[in-house]
């Protein structure tokens, strides 16, 4: 899946639309229409490649699951030299997987013909800065400002001719009484000065950075900006310390803050039994939609005392408590890698009626992963 993935890449000359998009954004740095339609076009060429990816592997489970394999071994620090995440935050992997196994999403256009028009697109919206782009580089020499004249029937002087001012008098400058602010006007303060109000959760004593700086995140300023943006307080970095997981990182706490990781949702997760090693293993629960009350039903269902691994598994293949119930109502002893073996396999109350039908007796779920796979029901059935 990976080398379709990538191959797919190759087919529709996607490097050569790449370097034509980077020389573009080289030059229209300063445009902000450069940076957003590039992260557009970048994200629709992934998409592009999934499809493709698909038509070569028609099971979206086993892509999505290559997906995820990808997302984990990225996250333990193994820079991977391949686009197969798409160089996106990794909040957009989840709405991927989710378009990949079929939930529903936003209307999307013809993606097949995305990066033709985009570029066109881009290319129009770029040529009308040229002009001045050109103009900057090659300044025109200053001239004198020439008088204009002005046909009305009483004679006007242009502010650009007025005659050169006379000397001022300090002395009657000093005299005058400064000019009061309008009382609706507010004072502006300057940015880089630190007279910026507190932020609404502190206790209005000093800054953010101040404050994060007491807490103990003496980290680089463009850090600082990334914790303010995502709402991270000392309170929260405070609470999140808490845990049992050590001081957290500034790029862990604000992981944490984008996927909506609080005390509160680990709390509720041990509370069910579930083991939450570290603060990646609950970012990946949030990531993947692992909520206290699935956990729950895993639970009721006999599946309890399931490794982060195992409940992962299952939400990537949609696993639910109500078909977990199901199938141990027919095999009973089943485990939960045969809940991933059946969804990856898709077997399914057609298939299992199917096995019966041709004569299969004494069925187990191992059995009907080798029919699966052996195909010998899909010819019979086709016949």
């Amino acid at each position: 899946m990976v080398l379709a993935h990538e191959l797919a890449h190759v087919r529709r000359a996607d490097f050569f639309w790449n370097l034509i998009q980077t020389v573009v954004e080289t030059l229209f740095f300063f445009h902000p229409a450069v940076w957003w339609l590039g992260s557009r076009i970048r994200h629709e060429r992934e998409l592009c490649c999934d499809d493709l990816a698909l038509t070569v592997c028609p099971n979206p489970v086993v892509y999505a699951n290559a997906l995820f394999q990808l997302e984990q071994q990225r996250s333990r620090q193994l820079n991977l030299a391949m686009a197969l995440d798409g160089h996106q935050p990794g909040c957009t992997l989840r709405m991927r997987i989710n378009r990949i196994l079929g939930e529903p999403q936003a209307a999307t256009a013809n993606r097949g013909q995305f990066s033709l028009a985009g570029a066109a697109a881009a290319l129009v919206v770029f040529l009308v800065s040229v002009p001045q782009v050109l103009a900057s580089l090659h300044p025109a020499p200053a001239a004198e400002p020439t008088p204009v004249t002005v046909l009305a029937p009483a004679p006007v002087v242009h502010p650009l001719s007025r005659p050169a001012a006379a000397p001022v008098d300090l002395a009657s400058v000093a005299a005058v009484p400064p000019l009061e602010a309008p009382a609706l006007l507010t004072p502006v303060h300057s940015v880089t000065g630190r007279q910026q109000s507190a932020p609404e959760t502190g206790d209005g004593k000093g800054d953010y950075i101040d404050r994060m700086k007491a807490a103990g995140y003496d980290v680089d300023l463009d850090k600082l900006l990334a914790m303010k943006i995502q709402n991270v307080t000392p309170e929260y970095a405070g609470a999140m310390s808490q845990l049992g997981f050590g001081k957290l990182s500034a790029d862990d706490l604000i992981a944490c803050k984008i996927q909506g990781v609080t005390p509160e949702y680990i709390a509720e997760l041990k509370k069910n039994g579930l083991d939450v090693k570290d603060i990646h293993d609950a970012i990946s629960y949030r990531i993947f939609a692992v909520t206290p009350e699935f956990v729950a039903g895993m639970n009721a269902a006999g599946f309890s005392g399931l490794t982060s691994k195992q409940i992962l598994a299952m939400r990537v293949q949609g696993i639910t408590p109500e078909y977990a119930q199901s199938l141990v109502k027919q095999f009973p002893g089943a485990t939960a890698e045969d809940l991933v073996k059946t969804r990856i396999f898709n077997i399914d109350a057609a298939f299992i009626a199917s096995a019966k039908r041709h004569g299969f007796t004494d069925l187990t779920l191992e059995k009907l992963v080798k029919l699966r796979i052996s195909g010998i029901l899909d010819d019979e059935d086709s016949k």
